[in-house]
């Protein structure tokens, strides 16, 4: 059963590995660019992975499709939750690098580095997709966070143009670390609110 739970992270980290070996390959191009194309591939990895949900439920007669237990599934283990991370922000990156532009660059944030608007675009993306993994228990969020910086750095090295790549990887290494550290911190405060006691 445990092992069924692993087929969204699956399906969305090959098609994620796919989707960057692919969009620079001629004859794969479509009409509307990386941004149509990284679409596709989203709607691609949400469709046939529900079409494989629904299969293995089918196939052992059970309650596999049980979107509650997914959800705890990955919001407790890191591995799954990076994966399917790692594959979703593949897929976000070749549209965020398609509708914002390869080379758009905006004020640098710091002195003599500059940072690409599809990577705030990005970064927007993976705090909104954290937040909402903070009530949850486990380290799911652990696992997400390396997950969906490693996929925005594949995409950025692959897709982007004049890309740093030490720097990249280093900025969202770094970010990924502050993001998962807020985690912590906010669980924190809300364990200790809850074990506070009542005033009379």
């Amino acid at each position: 059963m445990r092992a069924g739970f692993y087929a969204p992270a699956t399906v969305f980290a090959l098609l994620g590995v796919l989707d960057l070996s692919l969009a620079h390959v001629t004859f794969f191009q479509l009409r509307g660019g990386l941004s149509t194309y990284g679409a596709y591939v989203l709607a691609l990895q949400v469709v046939l992975t529900m079409f494989l949900v629904a299969a293995i439920d089918d196939a052992r007669d059970s309650a596999f499709a049980d979107w509650h237990g997914l959800r705890d599934f990955y919001a407790s283990r890191p591995v799954p939750a990076l994966l399917l991370a790692f594959g979703v922000a593949a897929s976000m990156t070749t549209i965020a690098v398609g509708v914002l532009g390869r080379n758009t660059m905006m004020l640098p944030l710091r002195p003599g580095v500059a940072t690409m608007w599809s990577e705030l675009a990005l970064g927007v993306v993976f705090v909104l997709t954290v937040l909402v993994q903070v009530g949850a228990e486990g380290r799911g969020a652990a696992g997400w966070c390396v997950g969906f910086a490693g996929g925005c750095v594949a995409g950025q090295i692959q897709l982007a143009a004049n890309v740093n790549m030490p720097l990249t990887v280093l900025g969202w290494s770094l970010f990924a670390v502050m993001v998962y550290g807020l985690v912590v911190l906010v669980r924190i405060v809300i364990v200790r609110r809850k074990r506070a006691p009542v005033a009379a």
